[in-house]
């Protein structure tokens, strides 16, 4: 029985967490990342569940709010500076040691500014 929404932070965190360890140690080409990835998704459906909301009346607000980003990112996929950057640096990671975990979380967060990603 799950009695409030920490478990559902925790569990997506862990869930986060799998998918960055993955992709730092293999990039984009890590086994399995795509069932790590389906798992967020997975999960955020059931938080969404728990919550007693309607994920597909969700989802077309979210895809509403990010309309013009993700259009954006249709349009020049993975040739948006800030996305090219966070891409090259921890795909380039694993084979070029010389990119230190500075220079990607620096690209890290200017990919979280470029698409109005926040975190508290």
């Amino acid at each position: 029985m799950v009695y409030s929404s920490a478990f559902f932070i925790a569990l997506l965190n862990g869930q986060l967490g799998s998918v960055a360890t993955a992709y730092l140690d293999k990039g984009r080409r890590a086994e399995g990342i795509e069932i790590d990835v389906a798992d967020i998704l997975v999960c955020s459906l059931a938080y969404l569940n728990w919550l007693g909301k309607d994920a597909s009346e969700a989802f077309l607000k979210s895809l509403e709010k990010h309309k013009a980003r993700l259009a954006e990112l249709w349009k020049n996929p993975r040739t948006s500076l800030p996305v090219a950057k966070v891409h090259v640096g921890i795909d380039e990671a694993i084979e070029h040691p010389g990119v230190s975990s500075e220079m990607i979380e620096k690209h890290w967060q200017e990919f979280q500014q470029a698409l109005g990603i926040t975190t508290t």
